[in-house]
């Protein structure tokens, strides 16, 4: 994908979490190519004025679980077309409380996205939740182990999630849910999509370049009812 160039569609993207690091990078490159943005986020006030300004961003404050606030995301608004399809960069806290809060959250959001006929959602995930085509990797399995090791209630949420999506809830839907490694402030450039396993394969991601598969799935559907490993390449020259 050619991040500056715009793309021929201009989409309407509902996007969550735009307030983290990941997120404030899907929402610039989202604005570079030119789609329009509902960002839904729960304290407003930490996104700079560079996007709360933008003619292209609407923003809604309110939590994933608060219905009311959530359905005026999804509310027609006059010479605004409806949502294409939602970008969600939330992820799992460590220390959170037990019960799957993020997987609640997503309950609700799938609820809607049925109601309001929104029918593409990616979000972010991570390497504890599987998918049929990964290999077997002593790397992915100490990765996890930590992850249980020091938030053992935000690995059952992130696993919630996965079987969420595998569920009747989102029955109807087109779903991709982009996982990925250790997340870096690196440059970018150098995306591999595919699974554990695969040639090419690496174990971080710049944050840059998870915007960058965010926003050209949500442009070319490529990966709907896949769980596809995001992840820098790994440059196999410099062990030679």
């Amino acid at each position: 994908m050619d991040r500056t160039k715009a793309p021929d569609q201009k989409l309407h993207l509902l996007i969550l979490g735009a307030t983290g690091p990941s997120g404030l990078r899907t929402v610039e490159l989202a604005l570079v190519r030119q789609h329009t943005l509902t960002v839904y986020v729960r304290s407003p006030d930490k996104l700079p004025q560079s996007i709360t300004l933008n003619p292209l961003v609407t923003t809604v404050k309110g939590e994933l679980n608060d219905v009311a606030a959530l359905s005026t995301c999804f509310a027609p608004r006059e010479g605004l077309r409806k949502i294409d399809a939602i970008i969600s960069a939330l992820g799992a806290k460590v220390g959170q409380p037990k019960g799957n809060p993020l997987t609640k959250g997503y309950e609700i959001l799938l609820a809607k996205m049925k109601e309001f006929s929104v029918p593409r959602l990616i979000f972010l995930s991570s390497v504890s939740v599987t998918s049929r085509h990964d290999h077997f990797s002593l790397v992915r399995e100490s990765m996890v182990a930590g992850i249980m090791l020091i938030g053992y209630t935000s690995w059952e949420d992130v696993v919630a999630t996965g079987k969420l999506m595998e569920s009747d809830a989102a029955k109807g839907l087109q779903i991709t849910i982009a996982r990925v490694p250790t997340l870096t402030d690196g440059a970018g450039g150098s995306l591999h999509v595919g699974y554990i396993g695969s040639n090419g394969q690496g174990w971080t991601l710049a944050r840059v370049d998870l915007a960058t598969f965010f926003i050209g799935e949500a442009e070319n559907p490529a990966w709907v009812g896949e769980a596809p490993l995001c992840s820098s390449k790994l440059d196999l020259s410099s062990c030679v």
